[in-house]
């Protein structure tokens, strides 16, 4: 009786499970490339967003000081340090907002860029704080910088982004 040799040409199961793990790794770094794209990709339309409404803020500001009939004219120019603009109305919002120190509303200055300074307006869509700061320019009566803060929870990692956009005023 004469034997006979076989030809396998099937695969052994360390073959298979080698070609299953160079599988799982390609997959794996697929999934973190894709996610971490799409991060950017949302963390950039928070910042347009945010960015446009920081715009929307300036704008309103900019009508306002060059109407002096515009019934928000004064006040642009008078009400508290911090505060933001209803940009359909545009009427002023201010905000009473303290820390230790008593009212923020009431110091300029250092306190503007302070954490709880971003909440003067509370969230917009509970996504975007925003501020507008006025400070008088140094050696100056009629000549305003307006400083508008933009502050969102981002959505890579624990962080918050921000933005920050500055106008000068001559009041006339």
């Amino acid at each position: 009786m004469s034997m006979k040799k076989l030809n396998n040409f099937g695969d052994t199961i360390v073959e298979v499970l080698i070609a299953m793990a160079i599988l799982g790794v390609v997959l794996s770094a697929a999934f973190v490339s894709v996610n971490r794209s799409v991060k950017n990709n949302t963390q950039s339309q928070e910042h347009s967003v945010a960015l446009k409404l920081a715009e929307g803020q300036l704008e309103t500001i900019r009508e306002i000081s060059s109407d002096t009939t515009n019934p928000n004219y004064n006040a642009v120019f008078t009400e508290p340090h911090m505060f933001c603009l209803d940009q359909a109305s545009a009427n002023i919002i201010t905000a009473s907002i303290t820390d230790s120190t008593g009212p923020i509303l009431a110091n300029a200055g250092s306190s503007l860029d302070s954490n709880t300074a971003y909440g003067a307006c509370g969230g917009i869509n509970s996504l975007y704080s925003i501020a507008v700061g006025r400070d008088l320019v140094p050696g100056t009566t009629k000549q305003f910088i307006f400083n508008v803060y933009i502050r969102w929870d981002s959505v890579i990692g624990t962080t918050q982004d921000s933005v920050n956009l500055v106008y000068k005023v001559d009041q006339p």
